[in-house]
């Protein structure tokens, strides 16, 4: 446990150098999903989120990476549990980040699935005023697709004020859709019933969830077969994007690359006239 400290804190030091020459700086959690290049070269911090292997402790994204996840999940009887960041390791961060730079904004996913973003809101209040916390009420790829933004104008050298305007109108228009290939994680991890885990695998249904305004997770729908339940995703993509321009996609998979390599070159010949970024 200590030396994922010592790797934590190595990593956190040299975000911060980096990101020197800004007068803002971006913090967040690991449930944040960005490629690591673009962690580094847009100066992203990110609070250490523990992921709990039985009785052995990681530092999400520092000391477990993802091939180490899944090969521990495939391996290991236990199911994998995750903590928040410490009250510590936020007052740590935000203590640092708060002295060094003029505006903190701290992203986080939903109150109503973690308690990190109340937790962080919390902490900011009790550590210093240019700490702005934001609910992006989303998850996963979409979060790190606000994040990016937000570096992006922070890059642009807009006012906090501007920046902060800017990503409340964007969160609505995000959305992010989870296509389930299995339903027996959520089994194993206790979110899902046997029962209904059964008639699901029996039927040959694969749900497709999505984030509600509110910030839970909802069902969306269902394909029969893993197959018809991305290409029932397309359709519902095709319907959020209809009419849009500058559209921004991002996708994350599950150890199942190929899958999200075809679905990557889908929609970048479907939205070819609108992507801004994939």
């Amino acid at each position: 446990l200590e030396q994922d400290k010592i790797d934590d804190m190595v990593f956190q030091n040299k975000t911060i150098h980096r990101a020197k020459k800004q007068k803002f700086i971006i913090a967040t959690d690991s449930a944040c999903d960005l490629p690591k290049e673009r962690i580094e070269s847009d100066h992203i911090y990110q609070i250490p989120v523990r992921v709990i292997f039985k009785d052995v402790s990681y530092v999400d994204k520092v000391t477990m990476s993802p091939s180490l996840f899944y090969k521990l999940l495939s391996t290991k009887a236990d199911f994998p549990k995750t903590s928040q960041p410490t009250p510590a390791d936020l007052k740590r961060s935000y203590q640092i980040l708060s002295q060094q730079f003029e505006r903190v904004f701290s992203l986080h996913i939903p109150s109503l699935l973690s308690g990190t973003c109340q937790a962080a809101k919390q902490m900011a209040e009790s550590v210093a005023p240019n700490i702005s916390v934001i609910d992006v009420n989303t998850g996963s790829v979409a979060t790190g697709i606000l994040t990016r933004m937000l570096a992006e104008w922070i890059a642009k050298d807009l006012s906090k004020e501007k920046i902060l305007e800017l990503v409340q109108k964007s969160i609505p228009n995000t959305r992010l859709y989870i296509v389930l290939k299995t339903v027996d994680m959520g089994i194993r991890g206790g979110r899902l019933s046997a029962k209904k885990g059964f008639i699901l695998k029996l039927l040959n249904l694969n749900p497709i969830l999505t984030f509600s305004p509110e910030g839970t997770i909802v069902l969306e729908g269902f394909g029969f077969g893993f197959k018809s339940a991305l290409n029932k995703t397309l359709n519902l993509v095709a319907r959020d994007f209809k009419n849009k321009q500058n559209c921004r996609f991002s996708i994350g998979h599950a150890d199942n690359f190929n899958q999200a390599d075809e679905l990557y070159h889908k929609i970048k010949e479907s939205y070819k006239e609108k992507i801004k970024r994939i």
